[in-house]
């Protein structure tokens, strides 16, 4: 049961995790969820602003409209998540595992990718403005019409 209205607690999250339910459009602002598993999980439009997901296990979840801004990701593993036109704006992803990830039109701007690998990553279209991607691997992304003036990428 999820109501789009409703702003989950982290008790309330984990209970309802539980259940195999998907967080479609939930509120679930600010929650501390590190180290979560959440593999195949539908959080589409899910508002996971300032989230702590650190080490979370994102893999092959739906992330597509998502608000994930300010939100801590450091060494989560997202391989095959659809993070499509996800608001990422001033995320942490230092050490993020983001393979074959779909981040086409998601907007990244001052994001921290740091040591992240994004191998074979879409990231067309993507917003990366003073994203730092220091140490990133990028091998086999696609970066097809991606924005990154003053993204650093250095290693």
């Amino acid at each position: 049961m999820n109501d789009l209205n409703k702003t989950w607690k982290a008790n309330d999250f984990l209970s309802q995790q539980a259940a195999g339910d998907g967080f479609h459009g939930a509120n679930l602002r600010g929650l501390d969820l590190r180290n979560v598993n959440l593999f195949n999980r539908d959080l589409s439009k899910a508002n996971l602003s300032g989230t702590n997901l650190r080490g979370a296990d994102l893999r092959h979840a739906n992330l597509k409209g998502a608000n994930l801004s300010g939100a801590n990701l450091m060494g989560a593993t997202l391989t095959g998540a659809d993070l499509s036109k996800t608001f990422l704006v001033g995320t942490i992803l230092i050490q993020a595992t983001l393979i074959g990830t779909n981040l086409e039109a998601a907007d990244l701007r001052q994001a921290s990718l740091g040591q992240a690998t994004l191998s074979g990553a879409n990231l067309s279209k993507a917003n990366l403005f003073a994203a730092d991607l220091q140490g990133t691997d990028l091998v086999g992304a696609m970066l097809v019409g991606a924005t990154m003036p003053n993204g650093s990428i250095r290693r």
